[in-house]
């Protein structure tokens, strides 16, 4: 907008670019040309303004109008259609409407793929060889106009992959690495512990080295009867029992004896294998699924317990018919779950109609007679390696500690021990031990004294109703069942090879456990 002076004297006028000198005394008013805002000449051609300065009135103190009226200098535009608007789905994300197809003019080996994009299809991994045909993911890239892998060898079935490790394809695109098997080297590998022993590539490695008892740490490893493959390691040796008569009970002048320990004269007919070590977690996992041992912090190496005896004859059974071998129970009727030591309640007859479970073929829990019998191995002393000094637990009873773990000494360090700091000097915690940690008898049975009860199959009751004495089995019925050999909380006197322990069949304690037998 343009401005002027007024007043005696000169002033400047700006006029359309330029100054202008004027006298401010005019007495007529000075009027400039309009200017458009923008600074363009609105009105054309318009004369040179010519002031004469006399003929201005010295009193007149006109002000000089300026006008800024705008002008329309827009060109003349054609007008477009809306619907003939292509629109940039990529540059208008939010308002497609304002998107326009802008031209290319892309340099020499670049392409237009619209919307004024300029590519380099040999090297634009969203447009490799044609517009938007983009590679796979982000482990290829664009190269010469071909999706690549960036590390590896492109597979149609899975994709980028090393065929030196991944089990996908393994060597070759298509060769797939079997089950519990790994690729390695280009080629596909049994994981560790898994074994292909069927020579079959195309099912992988099928066989668990560590629990197979056909295949027990290797492809021709075979545990033996009775045992159980335990962390590749056949486990549960046997010991022969030959048959005899011996003198069961104790003595009247035995120190620590219980009224139920009459002497009598039992005769065992038949040969029999039993355990060298009482069932231990790792061997009752292996087989039942499930370790239901309340110091499981012990170790798969310690003796299994917590188990009814309800349970400890569902194991039996089971290992028959691992080793196919008819088992010895029928159980109906039954609550709880045998893996997890809970079964109870069960109705119980042997298997085959036998009448004792001396004619059973398989595996069962022995008989008072058949467990004292191989306990004392000979011996006819309150432990198998001598008699009884010390009948509770301090001070230490010699021929017990040697042999057995009781509450004299079952100091434990693992979790889950239980608190016994009264039990003996020294003692903190306690609780089972690994098996055969202490010496075994003259027949090689380990803990028969202490460590864990070991259920057995009779009914308690006197001696004088167990019947016969050739192949005794208790009586016939009864409301408990029988444990036998003391335990790692038990005074020494109860782990005697006579004392007798009575128990429900369906209770279960972190002291009762078995071990089993085998007619032969």
């Amino acid at each position: 907008m343009a401005e002027w002076w007024r007043g005696t004297g000169l002033g400047l006028v700006l006029v359309l670019g330029g100054w202008c000198w004027v006298s401010c005394d005019s007495p007529e008013p000075f009027q400039l040309s309009e200017v458009a805002e923008d600074g363009v000449e609105a009105l054309p051609d318009v004369p040179p303004v010519e002031v004469d300065m006399e003929d201005v009135p010295a009193t007149d103190t006109s002000e000089v109008e300026v006008v800024s009226d705008a002008v329309d200098a827009a060109p003349d535009t054609e007008e477009v259609a809306p619907d003939q608007v292509e629109v940039d789905p990529e540059v208008f994300d939010t308002h497609p409407e304002d998107a326009v197809e802008l031209p290319c003019d892309c340099p020499t080996a670049f392409t237009c793929c619209g919307a004024g994009h300029c590519v380099d299809l040999d090297n634009d991994s969203r447009h490799c060889g044609a517009c938007d045909a983009a590679c796979a993911d982000s482990a290829t890239h664009c190269v010469g106009g071909e999706c690549v892998c960036r590390e590896g060898t492109w597979c149609d079935d899975v994709g980028c992959v090393d065929l030196g490790t991944d089990a996908r394809a393994c060597g070759a695109c298509g060769q797939r690495c079997g089950a519990n098997q790994v690729c390695q080297e280009g080629e596909c590998r049994c994981l560790a512990g898994y074994g292909d022993c069927d020579g079959r590539a195309d099912n992988g490695c099928e066989v668990d080295l560590a629990y197979d008892q056909e295949h027990c740490g290797g492809c021709d490893s075979m545990c033996l009867m009775g045992q159980v493959c335990v962390a590749a390691t056949c486990s549960g040796e046997w010991v022969n029992v030959h048959a005899a008569e011996f003198t069961m009970g104790s003595p009247s002048s035995e120190a620590g004896r219980q009224n139920d320990e009459a002497q009598w004269q039992a005769l065992l007919s038949r040969p029999f294998a039993i355990q060298k070590t009482e069932v231990t977690q790792g061997q009752w996992r292996g087989l039942m699924g499930e370790n239901p041992a309340l110091f499981a912090g012990c170790g798969e190496s310690c003796p299994v317990e917590n188990v009814t005896w309800f349970s400890a004859l569902a194991y039996a059974n089971a290992l028959s018919v691992l080793h196919e071998l008819t088992p010895c129970y029928v159980l109906s009727g039954c609550s709880g779950q045998a893996a997890n030591g809970t079964l109870a309640g069960c109705s119980v007859t042997l298997a085959g109609g036998v009448g004792k479970p001396y004619g059973c073929t398989g595996f069962r829990l022995p008989t008072e007679a058949e467990w004292e019998f191989a306990a004392r191995a000979g011996s006819e002393t309150a432990f198998s390696n001598g008699a009884i000094t010390h009948t509770e637990s301090s001070p230490l009873d010699p021929n017990l500690a040697a042999v057995g773990w009781y509450r004299g000494n079952a100091a434990a360090e693992y979790e889950g021990a239980q608190n016994c700091p009264l039990w003996f000097l020294g003692s903190v915690r306690c609780g089972p031990q690994p098996v055969g940690g202490k010496a075994a008898n003259a027949w090689g049975l380990f803990d028969v004294h202490g460590n864990v009860w070991e259920w057995v199959w009779d009914w308690y009751g006197p001696y004088d109703t167990v019947g016969e004495a050739s192949e005794p089995a208790g009586p016939a019925t009864g409301a408990m069942r029988v444990a036998r050999g003391g335990a790692w909380d038990a005074f020494a006197a109860a782990c005697r090879s006579a004392y007798r322990f009575k128990l429900l069949p369906g209770q279960r304690a972190g002291f009762l456990g078995l071990r089993l037998v085998r007619s032969l």
